[in-house]
């Protein structure tokens, strides 16, 4: 792990840029997300191996009542939470260019971390031929249980609804007549469960088709709290406590801080607690996903009783030797993003606590957001593009 230079007297004085631009009035969580991340090699609403991403789909919004067809069990296993989701079956396959997802068979608001459900047969519109080697020229569909977070409860998916959640068991339906290697590989004409596999270890194994686990891995965590002990190399009562973007301290533009207040003890104690999604201009898109990283730090005040350019910066929230930043990541606002988080093992959305700061920040080991130090120990030193006093400039 790359970690911060240790430095016991170096300060930062804030350059101009912290003279925020910030977001003013209320703000709604979901309106204030960024765009997060590229498309999986897939297109929504991409043809998924023949027809199956055309623009038609069962009982898809406004209804929730599951029309006749196979009766299957969804169950959000591993504690994970479905009130406020709705269960999605959409068109999949995988073709050259990527996975591909298309439109909805189902959706479903659910009522309970297991609900039975009637997958319907598809419409025409979803049958083409499966885009997998080992099953030729095979007619059928191919669907993904996916869940989303469907906040106005109308059963329809928006650009503002996160995906949090989805199984690795799709469902398969095979049209007669089912040609040999269908056969081989244990397939029935009608609905199949096949457990997708992508490590390239084995092609897709085919299950029991009666419970469909999904993993609702995805919802972000919408809260975090920190804190610890203090070093006492300035006298408290003349600190503030501020969780500002760590892109303002290398002097880039950005959103006004999430928390300013007087810094005060409590049995030699201190702590913050912040919960929401920050300011949309407080996220890098750097990397394929969206992150907002904000920094603890005290900092003796300019007199104006606010973080603002004049200030200077006394500690950092330190593990170890490491400064910390706490850190929250864009949702995923795609089905191919979802899938990707999934497959790849990227970090969960969300808050979570980071250590490295400012460079290469990997995650805390549980319980170490409550065990920091503030102290000039970790403060890596000032970004070179800092302006020194009296040199008027206002930009790196």
């Amino acid at each position: 792990m790359h970690r911060a230079r240790p430095v016991t007297s170096t300060r930062w004085v804030l350059p101009l840029l912290l003279l925020l631009v910030g977001c003013t009035g209320e703000r709604d969580s979901q309106d204030s997300q960024p765009e997060t991340g590229g498309e999986t090699g897939a297109e929504t609403g991409a043809e998924t191996g023949g027809e199956t991403g055309a623009e038609t789909g069962g009982e898809t919004g406004g209804d929730s009542a599951a029309p006749a067809g196979d009766e299957v069990i969804f169950e959000v296993q591993d504690d994970g939470r479905w009130e406020g989701a709705a269960l999605t079956l959409l068109a999949f396959g995988v073709e050259k260019t990527g996975m591909q997802v298309g439109a909805a068979l189902l959706t479903y608001e659910l009522q309970s971390a297991s609900s039975e459900l009637a997958v319907p047969v598809p419409e025409d519109g979803f049958i083409g031929e499966i885009s997998e080697s080992w099953l030729g020229i095979q007619q059928g569909a191919w669907v993904l249980p996916f869940l989303f977070a469907d906040d106005d409860a109308d059963l329809v998916h928006s650009d503002t609804e996160a995906f949090v959640g989805l199984s690795m068991t799709s469902l398969l339906y095979v049209q007669a007549p089912l040609i040999p290697e269908a056969d081989k590989a244990g397939l029935v004409e009608g609905w199949n469960a096949v457990v997708l596999d992508f490590t390239g270890e084995q092609p897709l194994t085919v299950t029991p088709l009666d419970l469909v686990p999904l993993s609702a891995e995805l919802w972000p965590v919408e809260s975090i709290e920190a804190g610890g002990t203090y070093d006492g190399s300035e006298a408290a009562e003349e600190l503030r406590l501020a969780l500002a973007p760590a892109m303002s301290l290398k002097g880039a533009p950005s959103g006004e801080a999430l928390l300013d207040l007087p810094f005060t003890l409590v049995d030699d104690r201190w702590s913050l607690s912040v919960e929401g999604v920050p300011p949309e201009d407080h996220f890098s898109t750097d990397g394929e996903t969206a992150d907002a990283v904000e920094i603890p730090f005290t900092f003796l005040d300019d007199g104006d009783d606010q973080l603002s350019s004049g200030d200077t910066l006394t500690a950092f929230a330190c593990a170890g030797d490491a400064a910390v930043a706490l850190v929250y990541g864009a949702p995923s606002m795609s089905a191919e993003q979802a899938l990707n988080a999934v497959i790849s093992a990227a970090p969960r959305p969300g808050w979570k606590g980071m250590a490295g700061f400012p460079d290469e920040l990997e995650d805390l080991d549980d319980g170490a957001l409550d065990e920091l130090v503030l102290s000039a120990a970790c403060m890596p030193p000032p970004p070179s593009a800092a302006v020194p006093a009296g040199e008027g400039r206002s930009g790196p």
